[in-house]
């Protein structure tokens, strides 16, 4: 359970599996009849009826460049981080950590990430949070002046 998101952070693939993606209609197919057999972005079936999938990187780095981009941040502070080089719970000495005992976030990932066919999009990174009882301020403004500005001009 999250206690509080701390920030996040945009994920290379090494180290980490692929997994199965559904394949999606790119626009309306029509049927010989013309009737609508799938609407633009719903998941592809076989002639089972089984979702048609393609064995793709977890990560999406391109998602991820595309976020950088949308930014406006210059391409010199992007940053993506290897999960393979990041220590999570070496050795399980950590016990308030998620379960397990995973050398690197990649391996953790590995291990408890699940990425369900009904999820049209690939993470392009991960969110960091505390999972710890966190004490949490929210400091939020009110109308105390009730909207007359003049008490506050000099």
């Amino acid at each position: 359970m999250v206690s509080s998101m701390v920030s996040h952070m945009m994920l290379t693939n090494k180290g980490i599996n692929k997994v199965q993606f559904a394949k999606r209609a790119k626009e309306d197919i029509h049927d010989e009849d013309g009737n609508i057999e799938y609407y633009k972005g719903e998941i592809l079936l076989d002639s089972s009826g089984e979702p048609i999938t393609d064995l793709v990187p977890l990560i999406d780095e391109y998602f991820g460049d595309a976020l950088f981009e949308t930014s406006g941040n210059p391409k010199e502070v992007w940053k993506k981080y290897s999960a393979a080089k990041i220590p999570y719970n070496p050795g399980g000495k950590y016990r308030t950590k998620q379960a397990g005992k995973w050398a690197t976030v990649a391996e953790m990932i590995n291990n408890e990430w699940k990425l369900p066919l009904y999820e049209p999009q690939r993470p392009a990174g991960a969110y960091l949070v505390d999972t710890e009882p966190v004490n949490t301020m929210i400091l939020a403004m009110t109308r105390a002046g009730k909207g007359n500005l003049t008490q506050f001009v000099a």
